[in-house]
This record gives structure tokens, C-alpha cells and sequence, in this order.
């Protein structure tokens, strides 16, 4: 994923940089916490 996003960027196509290749970088864990998907109330 990191050398497909370098290659775009490098061909000069503005991307955001993607979460998970900012949390490698730092040393994180890729997949951090699991988050709650919020459902919908239904009435």
C-alpha cells in the first residue's frame, strides 16, 4: 500500500496520505482500537 500511495504522488497526483500509512510510520499499530459502528435508531 505505502509504495502504491509513493508511486501515485510521485507521478504528482495530490492524495491524502492514508491513516494506516501515517500510524506505520509513527511506529503504531495498524489497526489500532476497534470503534463502534453507531447504528441508527429506529422508531
Amino acid at each position: 500500500m505505502q509504495e502504491n500511495y509513493e508511486t501515485v504522488t510521485s507521478l504528482g497526483f495530490p492524495i491524502p496520505k492514508p491513516e494506516l500509512i501515517t500510524r506505520l510510520e509513527r511506529g503504531e499499530e495498524p489497526w489500532g482500537e476497534e470503534r463502534e459502528i453507531p447504528r441508527g435508531t429506529h422508531t
